[in-house]
C-alpha cells in the first residue's frame, strides 16, 4: 500500500533518513524539536504534507537548513529522454541527448567520425565533469592535453579555454554542475547547439582567453554585465570606478581588490563573495575507474566505479549470456538517478511503472523513488548517480541480484 504522498513533489520520508543516520530515536528528536512524536511519525511516512513551522523546527533541530531540506526532499519525476537527431549534411553527424536537474544538466553525445580540435565557448557558470562511455577522446584545458579512454573521466572548470578531438567513433557524457545558486538563470544549451553546428563546419573561432596565476577567471563580470544588458560605461558610472579599470578585470589582465569587486557587485545585484566563487576555476583532474565487486557480487555482471566531485558512475557489463533482474525496490533518498545504455536492452520498474530504455534513451528519476532492474544478456550501460544538494551523499548498492530463467 502507497502512502498518500509518495508520488508528490517532496518526499518527508528524508527527515527520517537524516534521523536514523544520527542514530537519534523519534522520540529524541520530538524532545528537541517540541514536536510531538505522533506528528513526526505522520510526516516520515507522507501521511500529510506538515506545516511550514513543523517542518522549520525538525529540521532546525536537526541541524539544516530549511532551504537543505527543500533540496533533499525534491523529487525529480521519472523521465525517459530520447535522443534528437541533429545530423547535418553533407558533413558529420552526431547525437545528442539533455537533462536538466536543479543545479544539474547532464548532456550525452555520440559523435559518429573523427574530428579535430573543436573549440568550446566559456561555460563560466559551471564547473565540469566528462565521462566517456565507448572510444577515446582527446580535451585541451588551457592548453594541457588529457587523454580519455572508455569508463574514464576528467573534470574541469568551465572558465578554461578548451577544445576536444577524437577518432573516430566517440560516446561520452558531460555533467554540468552549477556554481551558484545565482546563476539559474543561464542555461549554455542554446549555446551548445551553434557550437555543434559550427563543428559540422571544422571551422570555430580559436581565440586564447588569458588566465590569472592564481586560478582566477573575471571575465565572468563581464558575462554578468551583459545579461544585464550593461554596457562597459553604466558599470563604471555605477559603481564609480573607470572604464579602462573595469576593461582590465573584465579581460584578467587586473585582479579586482575586495573593495573593487564589492563596487562591481552592488551594481550587478550580487554579492563579493559569490562573484569570487564564479570566477574561481576548479582543478583540472582526471579519475581511473575501479572494479565494484561487491555490487553484483552474486551475478557475473562487472561494474567500473568512478567517483568524481561527488558524483557516482557505474558502468555496467552484462557477461552472464543470460537475462539477469536485480534490485528489490531499492531506494538512494539522497540522489538523482540515470541510467543510460549504450548497448541492449534495460526495463526498470520505478514505482511500479514499467519503463523500457534503449540506447539512444536515457531514464532519469529521483533515488528515493523505489525502483528495479532488469537487463538484456548483451547489455551495456552507466549509471550515473548526482547528489541532491552538496551536503548530500551518494550511496552505491543494491539489495540483491538474482538470475532470470
Amino acid at each position: 500500500m502507497k502512502h498518500q504522498n509518495s508520488v508528490d513533489e517532496y518526499d518527508q520520508s528524508i527527515i527520517r533518513t537524516i534521523r536514523e543516520d544520527k542514530k537519534w530515536s523519534r522520540r529524541e528528536l520530538a524532545e528537541r524539536s517540541g514536536i510531538t512524536q505522533q506528528t513526526i511519525l505522520n510526516v516520515e511516512q507522507n501521511r500529510f504534507p506538515a506545516s511550514l513551522s513543523t517542518l522549520t523546527a525538525i529540521t532546525e533541530s536537526l541541524g539544516i537548513s530549511f532551504s537543505e531540506y527543500v533540496k533533499l526532499s525534491h523529487r525529480c519525476k521519472t523521465k525517459l529522454v530520447n535522443q534528437k537527431d541533429l545530423r547535418v549534411e553533407p558533413y558529420s553527424g552526431y547525437m545528442i541527448l539533455t537533462y536538466e536537474y536543479n543545479d544539474y544538466i547532464i548532456l550525452h553525445l555520440d559523435i559518429n567520425e573523427s574530428f579535430d580540435d573543436i573549440y568550446m565557448s566559456q561555460l563560466p557558470y559551471f564547473d565540469i565533469i566528462t565521462y566517456v562511455l565507448s572510444g577515446t577522446l582527446d580535451m585541451k584545458i588551457d592548453d594541457e592535453l588529457h587523454s580519455i579512454p572508455a569508463k574514464h573521466s576528467l573534470s574541469y572548470s568551465g572558465l578554461s579555454s578548451r577544445s576536444f578531438s577524437c577518432k573516430g567513433h566517440c560516446n561520452f557524457i558531460s555533467i554540468l554542475k552549477r556554481k551558484s545558486e545565482t546563476a539559474h538563470h543561464y542555461n549554455p544549451l542554446n549555446e551548445l547547439t551553434s557550437i555543434l553546428e559550427l563543428y559540422t563546419q571544422q571551422a570555430v573561432s580559436r581565440k586564447p582567453i588569458p588566465v590569472n596565476s592564481d586560478n582566477m577567471d573575471f571575465t565572468i563580470i563581464k558575462q554578468l554585465r551583459n545579461l544585464h544588458n550593461m554596457s562597459l560605461e553604466k558599470l563604471a558610472d555605477d559603481s564609480g570606478m573607470s572604464t579602462s579599470a573595469i576593461s582590465l578585470i573584465e579581460n584578467n589582465k587586473r585582479a579586482p581588490s575586495l573593495a573593487t569587486l564589492s563596487s562591481i557587485a552592488s551594481v550587478l545585484g550580487d554579492t563579493p563573495v559569490n562573484l569570487y566563487y564564479l570566477a574561481k576555476k576548479c582543478e583540472t583532474s582526471s579519475t581511473e575507474p575501479a572494479k565494484n565487486e561487491e555490487m553484483f557480487k552474486h551475478t557475473k555482471i562487472t561494474v567500473d566505479d568512478t567517483v568524481i566531485d561527488d558524483i557516482m558512475f557505474n558502468f555496467m557489463s552484462n557477461t552472464t549470456g543470460d537475462e539477469i533482474a536485480f534490485g528489490k525496490l531499492v531506494n538512494h533518498p539522497f540522489c538523482m538517478e540515470a541510467q543510460i545504455p549504450t548497448s541492449g536492452e534495460l526495463i526498470m520498474v520505478v514505482e511500479d511503472e514499467e519503463y523500457t530504455v534503449k540506447p539512444g534513451q536515457m531514464l532519469v528519476f529521483d533515488g528515493s523513488r523505489p525502483h528495479k532492474y532488469r537487463v538484456s544478456s548483451d547489455y551495456n550501460g552507466l549509471i550515473v548517480r548526482i547528489p541532491k544538494s552538496k551536503h548530500a551523499r551518494t550511496d552505491n548498492h543494491c539489495n540483491e541480484t538474482e538470475k532470470v530463467d
